[in-house]
């Protein structure tokens, strides 16, 4: 399959900490992202994200014995249950522990600074 990204996408395992404030409820959670690009992330978690919500996140990893924390806003594109993404399943080696439900994210801006540490 051809790929028709504007991106170049990056498996990582990185956590991530999220928040919603759709409906004057605000929900903070936790994630894993699975792959990650300057246009959007991946994620999986065990609380399923409604679709077109806008989330803040916030994650962090090591780079060269240096903490990493990065902060971005996205909106979710499409979401739903693990067991419903066969392309997901056929691609990452996922435990039930890593979460139950997945969210795709597109970024509100590139995230220009992700190129400074992901690079091909």
């Amino acid at each position: 399959m051809i790929e028709n990204r504007k991106y170049t996408r990056y498996d990582k395992k990185i956590e991530v900490e999220y928040s919603t404030s759709d409906n004057d409820i605000i929900s903070n959670t936790t994630g894993k992202i699975i792959n990650i690009s300057l246009g959007g992330m991946y994620i999986i978690t065990d609380l399923l994200v409604e679709k077109n919500s806008k989330l803040n996140l916030n994650f962090s990893f090591v780079e060269n014995d240096e903490l990493i924390i990065l902060k971005n806003t996205g909106t979710v594109l499409r979401s739903g249950e693990i067991t419903s993404d066969s392309d997901l399943n056929a691609n990452y080696n996922l435990l039930p522990s890593d979460g139950k439900y997945y969210a795709a994210i597109k970024f509100l801006e590139p995230f220009m600074e992700l190129s400074l540490y992901f690079q091909a």
